[in-house]
């Protein structure tokens, strides 16, 4: 176990941000992390400027999927979720 493991999944650690996911890690944590951010840019174009976003801040990608299945795809979640462990 390291010790990000023992504070948390969305601990700061010495590297900083540990654990982000798109299961885990709420949209503001994301959007205030300009590195997170800029992978949302890339694969969801527009949403880190859509107004309606501050609605589900508290949520995890993941949990707002349902509510646009078209746009937060499986596959997209998944490559999202794979740049995200590298940061």
């Amino acid at each position: 176990m390291s010790p990000t493991d023992a504070l948390g999944p969305n601990a700061q650690g010495p590297g900083g941000p540990a654990g982000l996911s798109v299961e885990r890690t709420t949209i503001r944590q994301l959007l205030d992390n300009p590195t997170a951010r800029a992978i949302l840019d890339k694969y969801f174009p527009g949403m880190t400027e859509d107004s309606r976003l501050a609605m589900a801040a508290g949520m995890t990608l993941q949990q707002i999927a349902p509510f646009a299945p078209q746009v937060l795809t499986e596959e997209k979640l998944q490559a999202v979720d794979d740049e995200l462990k590298q940061i």
